[in-house]
């Protein structure tokens, strides 16, 4: 052990450089992503068509969800491999443990929520067609009246093909069919999974905003500059 590495605290006052940019920078893209499937015309909305820089919203969304996942993938690793602040503690022992799968838990359901996505966008070819530049025009997920005699056999259903009458489809029971759609028996389960694991994790991130509050304004041990940009040791 060198002179320096010996002289160095038992743990660093902050949270590497690159976790703390990382760490931000996933926060915003997960209400970004959130906000292009929720509120500006995503899945099963009437705005489904809504399109911005000529991309549909739900394209948009697939995009900011693929680089959370990559993200996340980054900072997982980099929060593994480097030194990083004692953990603080909240002045209880039952506190402290609900922080710790608070913490494990937001890892879990943002991998649970970008990957059930990825897979969803790749079984309904929402991918392929977003990333070709062919089909990736404005227009390309939009809901619209199946072709005649083009609707797939009963029990042969294929991602990307319309639905035949009454099946399942996002938004309701309207007229037509959908590209990318499922039937019940498929991708609705795992698209319910997908919207349930946005519930647990948008709760999750609630927890985890009033237990900083907490530490920062009632306990006052400073738990915020842990986040933040500065000197690592004193």
């Amino acid at each position: 052990m060198t002179q320096d590495a010996a002289s160095l605290p038992a743990a660093p006052r902050r949270y590497h450089p690159v976790l703390v940019a990382l760490h931000w920078l996933i926060v915003v893209l997960i209400f970004a992503t959130a906000y292009f499937v929720l509120f500006a015309g995503g899945e099963g909305r009437p705005e489904f068509g809504v399109t911005i820089a000529g991309l549909p919203t739900i394209g948009i969304h697939m995009i900011l969800g693929l680089s959370v996942l990559v993200l996340l993938i980054v900072r997982l690793v980099i929060r593994l491999t480097t030194r990083h602040p004692d953990w603080a503690t909240a002045g209880n022992r039952l506190l402290d443990v609900i922080g710790v799968l608070t913490h494990w838990g937001l890892y879990i359901l943002t991998f649970s929520i970008t990957i059930t996505g990825l897979i969803l966008a790749l079984q309904t070819n929402r991918l392929s067609r977003l990333f070709n530049p062919a089909t990736a025009a404005s227009g390309a997920f939009v809901s619209r009246q199946s072709p005649s005699g083009q609707a797939p056999p009963a029990g042969s259903f294929q991602p990307g093909q319309p639905l035949r009458s009454g099946q399942f489809r996002p938004g309701g029971d309207r007229p037509g069919g959908l590209e990318g759609g499922f039937r019940r028996g498929g991708g609705f389960f795992l698209g319910a999974f997908h919207g349930l694991s946005w519930t647990l994790l948008l709760l999750l991130l609630c927890v985890h905003v009033g237990a900083a509050l907490y530490h920062q304004f009632i306990r006052k041990d400073g738990l915020f500059g842990r986040m933040w940009f500065g000197k690592r040791y004193a």
